[in-house]
């Protein structure tokens, strides 16, 4: 009798242990590996509204506005695809160049202000000008700089990351139409482990409130500037990684630099709406759930009057390996992710 009852309450007792233990697996679990930073998230944030298969994946967001989405493509920059916010269809307008000018094509980028349309192409280096009623581009600010990456205000501002070959590292730019047309501000990028790989990132513009930002990619660190390229405040973002990790090696052949590994990417996309910067970020937080990390994208919003973190929400959207851009306008949030155009309705 003592037998039956001592086994039976080992069995019952067995029995409560698999039970918690199994609550345990369902029940949420911060991530193991620690990066050292939490996020506070905002719920309810984004609402799935509709999607487009564009065929193929090799597209880019070019512009946005309340009721038009701009996109350019990488194979044919002469082309933009026009989209009405509900995307029920998309138009092709084709354009074409009053100046005859050899550029290379492949290296060029669309950027649409609505009615604004520029084609620039750093390498050559050319700026084109047109609008969407006439969509014949016009060479404008021929006394560009070489650039790997512009971002137009108008016809008459333009601001460039850029390269100083003497020094090897990455330097932001501002170009006018008026003497002495180029202004370089070489004191702005830190370098860390060398002045190109580690400085790298995202130049970004707010026409709203005049203000650019300039994002590194493997740092938690972005910077904010005015028009002038005058530092307004550098900030830090909410994860620990304060120096890049990369290891960077050389092609004597050559006499080029490059890495020697695939780099740890902190900061992959990023946009500016309402006087906020919005990071899609690669890192998980000690408080999230490994698994809804992995089924979603995760973006942190901070103010761009003082940098200060606000906020994270969640884009449902799997695959984060081929979310290529997002943009932000009014309450529209529009994602690209490999041949998919997303849109969602953001309540903020």
């Amino acid at each position: 009798m003592e037998k039956k009852t001592f086994i039976l309450i080992l069995g019952c007792f067995l029995t409560g242990v698999l039970f918690i233990c199994f609550l345990y697996v369902l029940s949420f679990k911060p991530n193991s590996q620690k990066n050292g930073f939490k996020r506070s998230y905002f719920s309810g944030l984004i609402v799935h509204k509709t999607k487009i298969n564009l065929e193929y994946a090799n597209f880019y967001i070019a512009g946005l506005n309340a009721s038009t989405v701009y996109l350019g493509n990488f194979d044919d920059p002469t082309i933009v695809y026009v989209l009405d916010n509900e995307f029920s269809e998309i138009k092709h307008l084709k354009t074409n160049f009053v100046d005859s000018i050899k550029f290379f094509w492949r290296y060029s980028r669309l950027q649409v202000d609505s009615p604004n349309v520029y084609l620039t192409e750093g390498t050559t280096p050319t700026l084109f000008h047109t609008t969407l009623d006439d969509l014949r581009f016009k060479l404008f600010m021929k006394n560009s700089c070489h650039f790997t990456s512009s971002i137009l205000g108008s016809k008459n501002l333009a601001f460039f990351k850029s390269i100083e070959e003497s020094k090897k590292e990455h330097i932001l730019v501002k170009q006018t139409n008026r003497p002495p047309f180029i202004q370089k501000a070489s004191h702005i990028l830190q370098r860390q482990v060398d002045g190109l790989f580690s400085t790298d990132g995202m130049f970004k513009y707010d026409p709203e409130s005049s203000k650019l930002i300039y994002l590194y990619y493997y740092r938690n660190e972005f910077i904010c500037l005015d028009t002038n390229l005058r530092i307004i405040y550098r900030q830090k973002t909410i994860d620990t990684n304060t120096h890049a990790k990369l290891i960077v090696g050389t092609i004597p052949s050559e006499n080029k630099v490059a890495l020697a590994s695939p780099p740890l990417f902190i900061n992959k996309q990023s946009c500016l709406s309402r006087d906020k910067l919005f990071i899609h970020c690669s890192l998980i937080a000690d408080n999230e759930d490994i698994k809804k990390f992995k089924e979603n994208a995760v973006i942190d919003v901070y103010s761009l009057q003082n940098g200060q973190y606000f906020y994270s929400f969640y884009i449902p959207v799997s695959n984060q390996e081929q979310f290529s851009d997002f943009r932000i306008f009014g309450n529209q949030l529009v994602v690209l992710i490999g041949q998919y155009l997303y849109l969602f309705t953001i309540a903020m």
